[in-house]
C-alpha cells in the first residue's frame, strides 16, 4: 500500500538525517581548532545542523501531503465504483469531488463516515495538508480550531510520530469505512 511506502520514506529518510546530525556533533565535539578558526567552523556545523532540521521538516511535510493524496485518492475510487454500480449521484465527476460533497454521498448511501472513528484525524491531516499548500505552511483558523495544539498563523511542525499516527489513522479509516459498505451491501442483499 502506498502508505506503507511513505511511511518506509520518512523512517529512512529521518533516520539518514539523525546520523548526520550525529556526525556533526562529533565533529563540533571533536575538532581540536585555535581561536581563529573556531568560530568560522563553529558557523559551518551550526548550517549543516540547520540543513538537515530543514530536510527532516520538508520530508515530513511531504509524506503527510502524500498520504492524505492517498486518503482522497481511495474515497474517489470508492465513490467512483459506487457510482458505476448504481449510477445515482446526479452525474457529476466524482474525481472532482471534495471531502463535503463525498461525506454527503455517504450519508445519502445511509454511512455517516464523520463518525467513523478516525475521520477526525484525517479531517485533521486534510486541514494540516491545505495549511501547508494553501497557507505558507502555517496553521489556518479551521486547523487551529479542530486541533487545539495547534495556534493560528504558527509555522507548522510535523514531529516523526504525527507522520505514524496520520498513516495508521487512514488505514483504520479506510477497513471501517469498507467494512461499514460491505456490511451495507449484504443487508440489502
Amino acid at each position: 500500500m502506498k502508505l506503507e511506502l511513505s511511511k518506509n520514506f520518512y523512517k529512512e529518510i529521518t533516520q539518514k538525517i539523525q546520523q548526520n546530525k550525529n556526525i556533526i556533533e562529533k565533529r563540533y565535539k571533536n575538532e581540536g581548532v585555535s581561536e581563529e578558526t573556531f568560530e568560522g567552523l563553529l558557523d559551518t556545523l551550526i548550517d549543516d545542523h540547520f540543513e538537515q532540521e530543514e530536510l527532516e521538516y520538508l520530508a515530513g511535510m511531504l509524506v503527510i501531503s502524500h498520504n492524505y493524496s492517498t486518503l482522497e485518492h481511495f474515497l474517489k475510487m470508492v465513490v467512483g465504483n459506487l457510482l458505476k454500480e448504481k449510477k445515482t449521484y446526479k452525474n457529476k465527476n466524482y474525481k472532482k469531488l471534495n471531502i463535503g460533497e463525498i461525506v454527503s454521498f455517504f450519508t445519502e448511501r445511509g454511512i455517516d463516515i464523520v463518525n467513523i472513528k478516525e475521520y477526525k484525524e484525517c479531517n485533521i491531516l486534510r486541514l494540516l495538508v491545505n495549511s501547508i499548500k494553501h497557507n505558507g505552511a502555517r496553521v489556518s483558523k479551521e486547523l487551529a480550531k479542530a486541533k487545539s495544539s495547534y495556534k493560528e498563523k504558527d509555522d507548522i511542525k510535523v514531529l516523526p510520530d504525527e507522520v505514524n499516527k496520520y498513516s495508521d489513522a487512514i488505514k483504520s479509516f479506510c477497513y471501517s469505512l469498507v467494512s461499514l459498505e460491505i456490511n451495507k451491501i449484504e443487508v440489502q442483499a
